[in-house]
């Protein structure tokens, strides 16, 4: 994984000599050019993949059965993406460089909009959260459960709620319909029921027994 430090010096007067002259060293370390940045990133990009047992994508499309099977939004997936838009830029550059072909700017520039579009994703997710100190992904992850839960909590009160309420009068809205009707389907009759009582096909599926199997 990408580890995004945040380091913070005091400068003011309480900070001292000490600090000014730490955050001056660590600013001549780490200001690099963009090639050794980019070169850097590559890297760790690389070892994400290689940790998942994947290989460098090189500049081919992107197979989404290899790097996409957990989906366009893992890491992995974008790592390779990354990778991906970075090898083409640097053939481009090559092309560029040698002069023996004319450069594709367009190329240059979308690849180079790829690349900063996809590095930013892979920062801000492992990037911590300033108010709770956790990492935005898993923050991210945690919110998504919540929400799922308090959805599937909802659609239970909601189903005990018309059960309760529609039940006894639902079911015999269903007996009746495939009495009259006896060449609707059982979807047809869910479809039938959830109109008439506000709910869903599928409540109406949880919460009745389907008339055209009794007997």
């Amino acid at each position: 994984m990408l580890e995004h430090e945040v380091l913070q010096y005091d400068l003011t007067a309480a900070g001292g000599e000490a600090e000014h002259q730490a955050s001056i060293e660590h600013m001549m370390k780490s200001f690099v050019g963009p090639d050794e940045r980019r070169k850097r990133f590559a890297a760790a990009a690389l070892s994400i993949l290689e940790t998942n047992g994947l290989p460098d994508p090189g500049v081919a499309a992107l197979d989404f059965q290899i790097y996409g099977i957990h989906g366009e939004e893992s890491m992995e997936y974008i790592a390779a993406y990354w990778l991906m838009a970075y090898n083409r830029l640097c053939r481009e550059r090559e092309v560029l460089a040698s002069s023996a072909t004319a450069p594709d700017l367009e190329l240059l520039i979308m690849f180079a909009e790829e690349l900063g579009q996809y590095q930013e994703r892979m920062v801000w997710r492992q990037g911590l959260d300033e108010k709770t100190g956790k990492r935005r992904e898993a923050l991210a992850l945690s919110g998504r459960k919540q929400v799922k839960d308090g959805q599937d909590g909802n659609r239970m009160r909601t189903n005990n709620s018309f059960f309760t309420r529609h039940g006894k009068q639902a079911q015999e809205f269903v007996e009746d319909l495939h009495q009259r009707k006896p060449n609707l389907t059982w979807a047809d009759m869910r479809r039938q029921a959830a109109k008439k009582f506000g709910v869903s096909p599928e409540t109406i599926k949880e919460k009745l027994n389907n008339p055209k199997r009794v007997g």
